[in-house]
């Protein structure tokens, strides 16, 4: 979670970076090279993978996103979740957009409570879905959120667990074919769910490849090994699954591209 602003994680050996906000302010070329620079920094620490840029577009002035968007209007957001995938990439770390499918036009915080959106769908399209459609193409990684969306799946249950939303929405209508990782499995949505070893087959059954901080490791583990053992149809999920974790670590093996930074 090296995202810039009030969320950087990390503060030894990388410099501070600008909320996305303030980024957007100033040029496409300089949020490339702002990035680049980051994503030099990063990998020389180890870090191979950033939890950033944020992809949300920003609805309610009291958003709990707040500066870590790029801002209110889609197409420019866009543009800049672009510049910054780009420039992180380049310096051979892998980007993550977040929070599909978009965490701009609620006032809940995803970590307490399940978050729900209430546009309709063309309104979702035509907005929030828009800068996670522009990167989805070079992207290395896509972060689903703990947010409902009942416009596209009625059942109320939060994108992570969702197929509506991720085999279907973002894998199939959008076409996203890289790595998808689940936001916090700490977080209050998804234990709601059920204990970490229910949640774990739910994500995994949803489309996730990877979780991210279940409460019990072994739990989920146990769980997902024991499905594989007696279900064909979840072992080719765990398959599938491994296939795009294999496609992104054979990404980073790539040299750094060009200096973004260098005109």
């Amino acid at each position: 979670d090296q995202e810039g602003g009030i969320v950087q994680r990390i503060k030894d050996g990388v410099d501070a970076v600008a909320s996305q906000a303030d980024t957007a302010t100033g040029t496409l070329p300089e949020a490339r090279c702002t990035y680049y620079r980051l994503g030099t920094q990063l990998r020389a620490l180890g870090v191979n993978q950033d939890y950033a840029p944020v992809a949300d577009v920003i609805r309610e002035p009291q958003d709990v996103i707040g500066t870590r968007s790029f801002g209110t209007d889609p197409a420019r957001d866009a543009a800049f979740v672009r510049a910054a995938v780009t420039g992180l990439q380049s310096a051979g770390v892998l980007a993550t957009v977040k929070h599909w499918p978009g965490h701009g036009n609620t006032l809940t915080d995803s970590h307490a409570a399940l978050a729900v959106l209430h546009q309709d769908a063309t309104s979702w399209r035509r907005v929030d879905r828009r800068p996670f459609a522009a990167a989805a193409g070079e992207v290395a990684a896509v972060m689903v959120g703990h947010l409902a969306l009942p416009a596209l799946d009625p059942s109320m249950r939060p994108a992570t667990l969702s197929p509506v939303l991720v085999r279907g929405q973002l894998r199939k209508v959008l076409g996203f074919r890289g790595l998808v990782v689940t936001d916090s499995m700490w977080m209050q949505p998804v234990r709601a769910a059920g204990d970490p070893a229910q949640a774990a087959v739910l994500a995994l059954r949803a489309g996730d490849d990877m979780l991210l901080m279940s409460p019990d490791v072994p739990g989920a583990s146990r769980a997902l090994l024991a499905r594989v053992q007696r279900s064909p149809r979840v072992r080719a999920m765990v398959q599938a699954a491994v296939r795009y974790v294999l496609a992104a670590k054979a990404r980073i093996g790539n040299q750094p591209g060009p200096d973004l930074c260098s005109s």
